[in-house]
Formats: C-alpha cells, sequence, structure tokens
C-alpha cells in the first residue's frame, strides 16, 4: 500500500467505527432544541479536522492551492445544495425541463421522476428503492458535487483533492441542513456525531471516487459522464435506500465498502497503472 492510499485508509477508520456504535444504543432525550446553532460549530469543527487531514494527505502546502481548495469546499456546500433543488423541482415539472434540455430533458427528469416516487414505496422490492434512490438521490447529489468540483482538464491527485473537497462541502451543508429541518429538539447526541463525523467524510470519499471516472472534457461529453457516476451513485443510493428500509447493518457494510473503495482505487491507479 503506497503513501496516498494508506492515508486514504488510516485516519478515516474512526469514521467508519462510529457508524458502528450508535446503531445499537436506545433512544435517549434530544442533544439540541430548537432552533440551535450548535450545529455551526460541529460543521466548522469537521471543515477543520476533515480539511486539514485532505491538506495533508494529498499535499496541499501552497497557499494558492489551499484557497483553490476552500472555493471548491465551498462551491460543493452551496451550488451544490443548489444544483439538488433545482433538479429536484424539475423533477415534478419535465415540460418545463424539455424546453430547457429538449427531448433528453423530457425522457431523463421523468425517469428522476419516477424514481423519487418509488424510492419510499414500501409496496415494491427493495431493489426497486434501491433504483429509485439511485436515481433521484444518488446521480442528482453525485452529479451535483461532481459539477463544483470542476475537474475538467486535470488529472491525477489534483482530481481526487478537487473532488474531495466539493464532497466535503456538500456533507457539511446537508448535515446543517438536516439538524435544522429534522434532527434540534427530537434526535439524540448519537444522530449527530455520525451526521457530521461518519456522513461528511463519506460524501467526500463518494465524490473523490466519482470524478475518477468522469472523462476530462466531462462537460462536453455529458452521455459518458453520467455513466460514470452510475457506479458511485448506485452504492450511495443502495445506502440510503437500506436505511429507509430499517436495514443499517447492511447500510453499514455499503458505507464501509466505500471507504475502502477510495484508497483500493487510488492503489490501483498509482501502482498498476501509473496515474497518480
Amino acid at each position: 500500500m503506497n503513501r496516498l492510499s494508506f492515508l486514504l485508509f488510516a485516519p478515516w477508520v474512526p469514521s467508519v467505527l462510529l457508524y458502528w456504535l450508535p446503531t445499537s444504543w436506545p433512544s435517549q432525550v434530544p442533544h439540541l432544541s430548537v432552533p440551535s446553532p450548535v450545529p455551526l460549530l460541529y460543521a466548522l469543527l469537521a471543515m477543520a479536522a476533515f480539511g486539514g487531514a485532505a491538506w495533508w494527505i494529498f499535499e496541499v502546502d501552497d497557499a494558492e492551492e489551499r484557497v483553490d481548495s476552500l472555493r471548491r469546499l465551498a462551491s460543493g456546500a452551496v451550488s451544490g445544495l443548489l444544483i439538488v433543488f433545482a433538479i429536484t423541482s424539475l423533477m415534478s415539472m419535465p415540460g418545463l425541463a424539455g424546453s430547457l434540455l429538449g427531448l433528453p430533458g423530457v425522457f431523463g427528469f421523468t425517469a428522476l421522476s419516477l424514481g423519487d416516487q418509488l424510492k419510499d414505496s414500501p409496496l415494491v422490492p427493495l431493489w426497486v428503492n434501491i433504483v429509485g434512490y439511485t436515481l433521484s438521490v444518488g446521480l442528482v447529489e453525485e452529479f451535483a458535487k461532481a459539477f463544483c468540483a470542476r475537474v475538467n482538464d486535470i488529472d491525477g491527485q489534483q482530481r481526487l483533492a478537487h473532488g474531495f473537497a466539493a464532497g466535503l462541502g456538500f456533507g457539511l451543508a446537508e448535515a446543517i441542513l438536516y439538524s435544522w429541518r429534522m434532527y434540534d429538539g427530537v434526535e439524540p447526541w448519537a444522530t449527530y456525531a455520525v451526521r457530521f463525523a461518519f456522513c461528511v467524510p463519506f460524501h467526500a470519499f463518494m465524490s473523490a471516487i466519482a470524478v475518477q471516472w468522469l472523462p476530462e472534457d466531462w462537460t462536453s461529453r455529458w452521455g459518458r459522464s453520467l455513466l460514470g457516476l452510475i457506479p458511485i451513485a448506485t452504492l450511495h443510493g443502495a445506502y440510503d435506500a437500506l436505511l429507509s428500509r430499517d436495514h443499517p447493518t447492511a447500510a453499514g457494510l455499503i458505507a464501509t465498502f466505500t471507504f475502502l473503495l477510495l484508497p483500493a482505487v487510488v492503489w490501483y491507479r498509482e501502482e498498476i497503472r501509473g496515474e497518480l
């Protein structure tokens, strides 16, 4: 195992272990009142810890490169959520999508809308829920993060770092949003710990994996680019679907596999193909 693949594995073991600890804990009293600014503090702590670790892992030592990575983190946090919101809104308006994007837009957003309707249905098999979450959540979020990473015409370790930063920003923004909308006044502290210390780097890992399979000129090759996002979007969708159907152990296995997949991909590309 080379340096980069090792550092993409060892420091993140505590985050993975954290997922497994609370799954069997009994329900506890709500951690925060409504509304609470504390999630902002948790987000800052997570950004400092995981962002600092990313700078060390990817050897981002130059001040200009660090500012650039922060731009991508901010883009993932703000633009990423806005892109997801826009796509989600168009799911219920395929006609508008068609007027903006033509016939491919009609078919594409009709498929996303169908996935959104199927993802939480208890009347269909689990695999249908997984397909629904893959289309309406996994593919949408991974596209948004990849778009914010802006990895056109770059390759190697810099592409990894950009994907990681955009995913980190998206995960932080999502964690704050979930805390304010669903957790505050309801959930115990373990839920916040999992969201900020596990789900945030989980998003970063998925995004870093996703950008590895995009062509260098991916914004001009949409068909191939979307196909390149399908594998990680499927893992993302399976994780969400399994959680929604109350299978936290299976979801945890998917997430653990994803954390192991990135160092494996990096090792393969660096040691076997000599690309990093």
